[in-house]
């Protein structure tokens, strides 16, 4: 007996929770990087238009060389943000099947918006309505929807409404019902200087060719206008390093290398060096990795990114910029948030091989300046304006502000100290006196070790030559005889520490830091001080030894060890040198000498 079934069906669903595609597009991202793709779709429109038109002006590498007129403005309010442009609009087949479509990539030429994430991503991280208005000259159109518009199932829909053109292009996004941790990004100070700063990075060649963009936050105090300022370091042209590129082509891409000086960089030497505004300009050293004008990293000195070294002095003033330009916007080694490069991509690395080699060619013209001024610094017989005018003469940088008492010679020529007369020519006399005493002492300590030294200090021992009182004491220990003065040389040799010590704290602005660490982790945690005897303490030189014995990065690679074994040494003899100068306890040239060999490294870093 046969039983027959009963047969139905089951239909089973498919497709993508909306909030799972919500936090898909937005969990890796920050809401700054959300903004940034925006803006990017609006450069691409205005990218386009611009390459449509007749007889278009191109730059060195192919790329549109003008955006004058094209303008971009964001709002922030405390319920919502806005994004507008006056670029082309959306066209309305662009807009029926392309804009709002997850995952289907940008045709763009020379694109930035390619990854077909950005609009989805920006709207859904920052809050859950949205309002969208464009007008692309044919027509214009307004919608309003929601984040459950945004579901995995393609029949969702968003209707707009189309109106007459008002002839006047521009797109328009805005979002509100903002989330909680947005409302507290966009009220903060803080925030909002960082997205100012990352803008002028980002879209600095934007803005340097002529895009205007404008960022408002009406949630703080004043209502914040900002018109972004380019933040991409130019080279400095001509001398000392002359800026030199290279190029290649790679799967489908052309890349160009240019390797120079930051602008605003003064090397040792140069009239105008400040190491102050040096180290004011110091984080935007390095790499800027550039796909189609817009800029990806920026300021990298890491290793992964090219640098088989790790970052120091050498490469201070270095600037790469790696301009990566593909008709194709796809075959650009970047990431889909568009913040790194794909690292392991062949693309990045036969370009990070070539960026090794310009860096050490950077790392090696530098070292040459490096190495002149160090052999004309050391050599206490040169004035400062005689030393001056020899680096200007070996190295053919030309000062634009010569000092009093110097000549300038054109281009490329040398700058001579004048014939000075009344007070100032007596000093040059006696200058040329101690010059030629020192010259003997010099002989008297050639080829010597430190144990050998007859002089508290030798000959070639560097001078700062900014800081008067602290040149004259070196100029001092370079005439005094151990031998002869054993306790005054200790003396002299704990004021040298002491002045060098100050003069370094406040060269590199460390008197908050290094009385921080005193009181918080070092020896001043075990005094018992008030808190108005800590507000009122200065800095000595025990504290800035204490707080030299746990650095590590402040040292050059090259000589970390050896000065961070002299900073514990120079720990230790304070103690003794203190009893020296208070008159507790009698010094010898024996006990000096091994004072003074342990620690000269140190004094000579604090003085370099």
């Amino acid at each position: 007996m046969s039983t027959i079934e009963n047969v139905s069906e089951v239909i089973i669903n498919t497709g993508i929770e909306p909030s799972f595609l919500s936090e898909t597009l937005t969990a890796d991202i920050e809401l700054t990087d959300a903004l940034f793709d925006l803006i990017d779709n609006s450069i691409d429109a205005a990218r386009e238009q611009i390459l449509a038109q007749k007889n278009v002006k191109l730059d060195s590498h192919g790329l549109p060389a003008d955006y004058s007129g094209y303008q971009i403005r964001l709002r922030f309010s405390a319920h919502s943000i806005t994004v507008k442009d006056n670029c082309s609009g959306f066209d309305e087949a662009t807009l029926t099947n392309s804009a709002f479509i997850t995952g289907r990539k940008s045709s763009h030429r020379f694109g930035i918006g390619h990854y077909g994430l950005g609009l989805k991503r920006a709207l859904l991280k920052a809050g859950s309505r949205f309002g969208f208005a464009s007008d692309n000259g044919v027509a214009r159109y307004r919608a309003l929807f929601n984040s459950s518009s945004f579901s995995g199932n393609e029949k969702n829909q968003i209707p707009a409404k189309r109106y007459p053109t008002k002839n006047k292009p521009y797109s328009l996004f805005t979002v509100s019902g903002l989330f909680s941790d947005i409302k507290h990004e966009i009220e903060d100070q803080a925030w909002f200087d960082y997205l100012v700063k990352k803008l002028g990075v980002r879209y600095g060649i934007f803005i340097h060719k002529g895009l205007q963009i404008t960022v408002v936050n009406s949630t703080l105090d004043g209502r914040a206008t900002c018109f972004i300022k380019s933040s991409i370091p130019s080279l400095r042209k001509g001398k000392p390093i002359t800026p030199f590129s290279d190029r290649m082509s790679t799967e489908g891409l052309d890349v160009y290398f240019n390797v120079g000086v930051h602008e605003k960089y003064k090397f040792a030497g140069e009239e105008e060096n400040d190491s102050k505004q040096n180290g004011l300009i110091s984080e935007t050293y390095g790499l800027y990795f550039i796909s189609n004008d817009r800029v990806i990293v920026d300021a990298s000195t890491d290793k992964k990114h090219g640098f088989t070294t790790s970052w120091h002095n050498e490469y201070s003033g270095f600037i790469c910029l790696i301009r990566m330009i593909g008709d194709n916007p796809g075959k650009l080694p970047w990431n889909t948030a568009k913040t790194e490069l794909k690292l392991g991509s062949s693309v990045f690395i036969s370009i990070r091989e070539k960026v090794e080699k310009l860096a050490k060619e950077y790392r090696s013209r530098a070292n040459v300046l490096k190495n002149i001024w160090k052999e004309i610094r050391e050599n206490p017989m040169i004035e400062v304006e005689a030393r001056k005018a020899e680096f200007a003469e070996r190295t053919g940088l030309i000062f634009t502000k010569p000092s009093k008492g110097t000549s300038k010679v054109g281009s490329g020529g040398r700058i001579k100290s004048k014939p000075d007369s009344g007070k100032n020519g007596e000093q040059l006399k006696k200058t040329a006196v101690e010059a030629k005493n020192i010259q003997k002492r010099a002989e008297n300590n050639k080829g010597k070790h430190t144990q050998h030294w007859t002089t508290l200090l030798p000959a070639r021992f560097p001078i700062s030559d900014d800081h008067e009182v602290l040149d004259n004491l070196i100029i001092e220990s370079i005439d005094l005889e151990m031998r002869s003065a054993p306790h005054a040389s200790s003396m002299l040799y704990r004021s040298l520490l002491e002045t060098a010590s100050r003069r370094f704290v406040k060269s590199r602005n460390l008197f908050v830091e290094i009385k921080d660490y005193y009181y918080a982790r070092g020896e001043g945690k075990r005094k018992n001080h008030s808190e108005e005897y800590k507000r009122n303490q200065s800095v000595d030189l025990s504290m800035v030894a204490d707080w030299l014995v746990v650095q590590s990065d402040i040292f050059p690679p090259e000589e970390r060890n050896e000065l961070k074994v002299a900073a514990r040494k120079m720990k230790g003899h304070i103690k003794v040198l203190n009893g020296i100068v208070h008159g507790l306890q009698v010094s010898n040239e024996s006990q000096l000498s091994i004072i003074r060999n342990e620690t000269i490294s140190i004094l000579r870093f604090l003085v370099s």
